[in-house]
């Protein structure tokens, strides 16, 4: 799953995402998060704070976040860097290219 499919998903389920400190904080009905959308929530938990950490967060467009992914890895593979910081800076980027 990608990462603008697991935003599509919690929005179209009513599903709350937040950030505490740095952990991720999912809210839902009980019921409504599958093994699918926990997988997409461990795989996608970096880029998901780091949005959520942001003044843009999850109001992105589904090719808007399949840009910052793939740009997170470019940077992470060409910079040779930790994800964590490929994901903050590919979104700082992002952030600075709609200022």
């Amino acid at each position: 799953m990608t990462l603008a499919e697991l935003v599509h998903q919690c929005q179209r389920l009513g599903i709350c995402l937040a950030v505490i400190g740095d952990r991720l904080q999912v809210k839902a009905a009980r019921g409504i998060v599958t093994a699918d959308l926990l997988e997409g929530f461990q795989y996608h938990k970096m880029m998901l704070i780091a949005l959520l950490s942001t003044k843009v967060g999850l109001n992105l467009s589904e090719d808007s976040l399949d840009a910052i992914e793939e740009r997170a890895a470019l940077i992470e593979y060409e910079g040779e860097l930790e994800r964590i910081t490929a994901v903050q800076l590919a979104v700082m980027d992002r952030e600075a290219s709609t200022t």
